[in-house]
């Protein structure tokens, strides 16, 4: 993480969504009267959207490959009209690392292990 976040704009959690593809799902709030529209944002230097979702917005990266289950996606948070950039890192295992601690559901520590093998094995298969 580097920079500031803008104005007006609060990073609430992220997670995972696992289904026929796996999804980063950055969750965040808006505490001004600025519209979505008026801040900006990229996800390895490319322009992306948030949309509403439920009380909050969402910027997701979705089609995360196995592969790529250990790539850090480099999510830029901008506001137009302002210098203000905040980068963040993440990767679906910042999201692991993160849940591994703080949930201790046993079948849930074992699907994350399965995420990691299949990742490795994904590396293994395409050469990473």
């Amino acid at each position: 993480m580097s920079g500031t976040l803008p104005s007006g704009f609060k990073l609430k959690s992220a997670r995972l969504a696992l289904e026929d593809s796996t999804t980063i799902r950055i969750f965040f709030d808006l505490t001004d009267t600025d519209p979505l529209s008026s801040y900006t944002f990229k996800v390895d230097g490319k322009a992306a959207s948030a949309v509403p979702y439920e009380d909050y917005y969402v910027l997701n990266i979705d089609n995360v490959q196995a592969k790529d289950l250990d790539t850090f996606y480099d999510i830029e948070i901008g506001k137009t009209g302002s210098e203000d950039v905040y980068h963040l890192q993440y990767s679906a295992f910042s999201y692991a690392r993160m849940a591994f601690t703080t949930i201790t559901d046993p079948n849930f520590h074992v699907m994350l292990r399965t995420m990691y093998k299949y990742n490795d094995s994904a590396n293994t298969f395409f050469g990473n």
